[in-house]
């Protein structure tokens, strides 16, 4: 969960600046405006929260359509990464107070720079210039250099991702997995007891075979011993696994050598 949420971030990263850049390209056509609203005697702080308000308005609409989207497709996430997620447990406290924090910030942070630039123009400037005095804006620029970096990352990772899923599902793991059920027994050590379950499971006509371990092949090892290829040669530790009969046979397992 913490990679989707990091590329969640990252998308409403790429999204932000995307709506920042599309901000400011569409406020330098208002400087016609902004100047009759400055001769009219409207304040730098007036033409400032203007543009805020507008922004947290647009980031408003925007978080209800985003709830309609994830309302309609958390059926497929839920279908592809085996959860059952629904839409109210997404919307508990915690969450909608973030939500809520996140809109706030990007909405002053989208609409601050372009209500900053442009409510610093005077009036007399503003009214005598026909073109739009946006094309000189570092910000955009560096905006649209970060949005390009980050889609890069997202490819590449994209591609990582791909490529170790496609590793987990297709790598030969040395051992059957398929069909296979796997149950703890609390008394491992009572022979006979293991020996009638055996018989009873090898009775039903699915069961194929029957073994016990004191550790699953993808388990942690606990259990170490040592050995010595020689007299002279020094100690080799090694994690031990105590099985029983039929255990390779159970689980496919195939000898490299011997």
């Amino acid at each position: 969960m913490l990679i989707f949420s990091a590329i969640g971030l990252l998308i409403l990263l790429i999204a932000s600046f995307n709506y920042i850049n599309l901000l400011t390209a569409n406020a330098t056509t208002r400087v016609t405006e902004i100047g009759v609203r400055k001769t009219f005697g409207a304040s730098r702080k007036q033409v400032a929260n203007q543009f805020i308000s507008e922004s947290m308005v647009v980031f408003f609409i925007s978080l209800l359509v985003a709830l309609l989207l994830v309302n309609l497709s958390l059926p497929i996430f839920n279908s592809l990464a085996g959860k059952e997620l629904s839409t109210l447990s997404l919307l508990n406290g915690t969450i909608i107070l973030g939500i809520t924090g996140m809109m706030i910030v990007l909405g002053v942070l989208a609409g601050w720079y372009p209500a900053f630039i442009l409510s610093s123009y005077s009036p007399t400037k503003v009214m005598k210039s026909n073109k739009s005095m946006g094309s000189g804006f570092q910000l955009k620029k560096i905006l649209v250099g970060v949005q390009f970096t980050i889609v890069i990352v997202l490819i590449a990772c994209s591609l990582i991702m791909l490529r170790q899923i496609n590793f987990l599902q297709n790598k030969s793991l040395g051992f059957d997995k398929e069909y296979v059920l796997i149950a703890n027994v609390n008394d491992y050590g009572n022979e006979a007891k293991y020996l009638t379950l055996k018989q009873a499971l090898l009775e039903q006509s699915i069961v194929k075979s029957v073994s016990t371990a004191s550790r699953v092949p993808s388990g942690r090892l606990n259990n170490w011993g040592g050995a010595k290829l020689t007299e002279e040669a020094e100690w080799i530790r090694l994690p031990i696994v105590h099985v029983q009969f039929d255990y390779f046979k159970t689980l496919g397992i195939e000898a490299t050598q011997g």
